[in-house]
């Protein structure tokens, strides 16, 4: 149950939901219904009302199947959760089955509830004016002419806005809901569960007297408390909050623009240092460098949007990092979208050119990369003793780069897809997952101890192998040979 909570309030440790269900039943008893009734009749002064309906939308990963159903009006894939309330924000009906795209009129129309109430003349509900009006459901008056229904409207309003206080403090109890949480990265149909689970423990907190967070979101993200303008925080409080939306996926507005990452050794001493850490590490010499390509999940781009889908499905950024024998980040290059291949990548970096001009050094990098004398890879079909050596002592030495991506996520949730995905543009995302490396190269210097639970690359795979092997040149197999040699 805790790491259930744990989940559902901050968004991530995805795989550590359960499938809950349950959510109180819309009254049917006489007793119930004048109960309900009764509430409303107390906040608004309309009769009968049963409830006060509304729809919401729920952040999801691009789904396989129908994806472009899934994508709401604002741009981002959702599910729309229709909901019906009582007048103490208790949830009495929930349908989480239909797309982002799916208006709130048409589910309305096509959900049991409404078969009911068009068949039993019980009570009625309060919907907005996207809903139709009718003798169960009752909308505002659209132009409201004279002083009769100008007061009609506002004790509609009254009884109304129950539905989006609701949704705004469920949204807040469970960021996971909320698009400043990322997003849910499951199947839709796992993604309603989650809902559903949601909805039962908000429920339980009503009824356990559980006091409300501080800040109720509205549904677009602001808050819905009365509260003055927040005074500006000072700087120790601003670093604070990076920290805390960094390393949980939440509280995205709060996230600052952070630069800055450590160089590429370039004086003879810093490449001496970063040659003696690796060969200490794996016995290659003129190493200066592991590099690798990691995703970053992020939110569908209005632009250019099938360019940034993974060959896993989702949208994300590919990361280009060279770490040292340390797990610390010296080149970073965050401007590519998720269908670029890390050979492309690489070919185009600036790091490439200045290792092509000048001699000075070479990079250890995954069978996706094409072998250069300045970039070693792996042999393919090892023959023989030394060949298998020499595929150890590199994979010895390459790992660490693997290693300082999974250190990375596990302290900054943010970039993993546990911890949903990021909710802005790519050049946004790119300057956080700068920020990100920034704190990391710090949580070094300073010697903070690594989490208790480090991910690996992909959330449990280290699985970045190529779809296709590049062609080594000349250069690159005389030097991959001198090597080999060795053992």
């Amino acid at each position: 149950l805790l790491l259930t909570l744990r989940f559902l309030g901050k968004g991530d440790f995805y795989s550590e939901v359960g499938d809950l269900h349950g959510v109180s039943r819309f009254p049917t008893t006489l007793e119930e219904r004048r109960e309900a009734s009764l509430g409303f009749y107390t906040l608004c002064g309309i009769p009968r009302v049963l409830g006060a309906v509304d729809g919401t939308l729920v952040p999801i990963i691009a789904p396989h199947d129908n994806e472009e159903v899934y994508v709401c009006r604002k741009g981002y894939h959702a599910l729309n959760i229709q909901a019906v309330v009582n007048s103490n924000m208790r949830f009495n009906d929930v349908v989480a089955r239909w797309p982002g795209s799916a208006n709130d009129a048409g589910i309305f129309d096509n959900c049991g509830l409404k078969r009911h109430l068009e068949l039993n003349d019980v009570g009625m509900l309060l919907g907005d004016s996207g809903y139709p009006l009718r003798h169960y459901l009752m909308t505002p008056v659209l132009r409201p002419q004279g002083i009769q229904q100008t007061a009609y409207n506002v004790a509609h309003a009254r009884g109304r806005v129950v539905v989006e206080r609701a949704f705004g403090l469920l949204k807040s109890r469970f960021r996971c809901l909320h698009k400043t949480g990322g997003c849910l990265m499951f199947s839709p149909d796992k993604c309603a569960q989650i809902v559903t689970a949601c909805v039962h423990l908000h429920n339980l907190c009503l009824d356990r007297h559980v006091p409300m967070p501080g800040t109720v979101l509205r549904q677009d993200g602001q808050d819905m408390d009365q509260q003055p303008l927040a005074v500006p925080a000072p700087n120790h409080s601003g670093l604070l909050l990076t920290l805390r939306f960094l390393g949980k996926g939440d509280f995205y507005s709060e996230v600052g623009d952070l630069h800055g990452v450590s160089r590429f050794p370039t004086t003879l001493e810093e490449r001496r240092e970063a040659s003696l850490g690796f060969y200490t590490l794996c016995g290659i010499p003129r190493v200066l460098g592991a590099v690798d390509g990691t995703l970053v999940p992020i939110i569908a781009p209005h632009d250019n949007e099938k360019v940034y889908v993974y060959r896993k499905g989702y949208h994300a950024l590919n990361i280009q990092a060279v770490v040292n024998s340390n797990m610390r980040f010296n080149d970073v290059v965050a401007r590519w979208p998720g269908s670029a291949n890390d050979a492309g990548i690489f070919d185009n970096c600036g790091l490439k050119r200045h290792l092509e001009l000048n001699d000075v050094g070479m990079l250890l990098g995954d069978s996706g990369y094409p072998l250069r004398h300045y970039l070693m890879t792996p042999v393919l079909r090892p023959q023989g003793i030394q060949q298998t050596a020499y595929n150890v002592a590199h994979a010895r030495g390459r790992v660490v780069v693997e290693r300082a991506f999974g250190l990375l996520k596990s302290r900054f949730r943010c970039l993993h897809k546990t911890g949903g995905c990021l909710m802005f543009s790519p050049d946004k995302c790119a300057q956080i997952v700068t920020a990100c490396i920034h704190l990391h190269n710090l949580c070094l210097d300073r010697h903070v101890p690594m989490p208790g639970t480090v991910l690996r690359q992909d959330g449990q795979d280290l699985d970045q192998q190529p779809l296709a092997v590049p062609a080594p040149n000349h250069s690159g197999v005389l030097h991959r040979n001198i090597l080999i040699n060795r053992y």
